[in-house]
């Protein structure tokens, strides 16, 4: 991320997925085992490794829309939460079902599905570990827009457009005023 914050030439970026998967999350059977032989944790992906993923996103400066082509699962779904405008297919399920083979979310899905729905229903959702829909998602306000599957990257391409033609300093200057809560939060979160 940092190589496209600083070039000028890139005033939007639109984060997706390859495939049919947004990031459908680690492999839970293999996160499982390890937490067998390890109860300490050693579960996949290191916590300062989704960490690092986590504050690269914060501290993007400029738009980034989340183009989400499929499953936004545990990580996936926190990156993706982490975008300021959030496309998902109609396809696609939402959730982080960490606590279902016994872990804590500690990538900052904690941090912003509260921000984004609520203690009462990000408590819900992360203790049940449950999934939902794409359109219980933007009934919740999790994400933005939902569209057909073969729409997403069009859908995101029509609004980095638009926000290619704006005041560049202004739109930089809205996110960095309306997400200066949620990034201190976060970063405390993420120590």
């Amino acid at each position: 991320m940092g190589r496209f914050g600083s070039n000028e030439q890139v005033k939007v970026a639109i984060l997706t997925g390859a495939g049919s998967a947004f990031s459908a999350g680690g492999d839970l059977r293999d996160m499982e085992s390890r937490l067998k032989r390890d109860p300490s944790g050693g579960s996949g992906i290191s916590a300062a490794s989704a960490r690092r993923i986590v504050y690269n996103l914060l501290d993007f400066e400029k738009p980034l829309i989340g183009a989400v082509n499929g499953h936004a699962i545990g990580l996936g779904a926190t990156l993706a939460l982490l975008t300021d405008i959030v496309i998902s297919s109609k396809e696609a399920k939402w959730g982080d079902p960490h606590i279902n083979i016994g872990l804590v979310p500690g990538d900052g899905g904690l941090a912003i599905w509260t921000v984004l729905i609520g203690p009462n229903k990000a408590k819900e959702m992360m203790m049940l570990g449950s999934t939902i829909s794409a359109e219980f998602a933007d009934q919740l306000g999790l994400i933005n827009h939902v569209v057909d599957d073969d729409q997403v990257m069009t859908t995101a391409s029509e609004i980095a457009l638009q926000l290619c033609d704006g005041p560049q300093a202004a739109l930089r200057g809205t996110k960095f005023q309306l997400t200066t809560g949620l990034n201190l939060s976060l970063h405390h979160y993420l120590k």
